[in-house]
């Protein structure tokens, strides 16, 4: 499964082009999440260590566009051909829990069942990512 995305926030939404090669017939679900870094927190019961600052937090998730962990289903839960292409478009208002929109990436993963068959990472705003593959060995 290869996945391309490209994100960008225009009045107030962030929108989000997502593709996919599939390489399996299969149904699929997808998830986009929102995580941030650089969020200031304070933990409760931590003993204070000097070499780690306990007040920053990185990839904390703020967002998950669907409610369901497992997403929502692609192509209305049908299967999806191998070696076809399938193209979706998604549109979300900024969280409103969002600290700095700058420090926020977008997660992208797809689904068969429950298991993860690929998965991208891209900003927020102006993030893009081609097709990538690993030759086989």
């Amino acid at each position: 499964m290869g996945i391309t995305a490209k994100s960008i926030i225009e009045d107030g939404m962030v929108k989000v082009n997502v593709g996919l090669k599939i390489h399996e017939t299969d149904a699929y679900n997808i998830q986009i999440a929102v995580v941030e870094d650089n969020v200031t927190a304070y933990q409760d019961n931590s003993e204070r260590i000097k070499l780690y600052d306990f007040k920053k937090h990185h990839h904390v998730l703020q967002y998950a566009l669907f409610n369901d962990y497992l997403g929502k289903p692609l192509n209305s839960g049908k299967d999806l051909e191998s070696y076809s292409y399938y193209a979706e478009h998604f549109e979300f208002e900024i969280p409103e829990n969002i600290k700095k929109i700058e420090n926020c990436r977008l997660v992208i993963y797809v689904l068969n069942g429950k298991h993860v068959t690929n998965s991208v990472e891209i900003n927020i705003d102006g993030g893009v990512v081609p097709f990538e593959y690993e030759k086989a060995e």
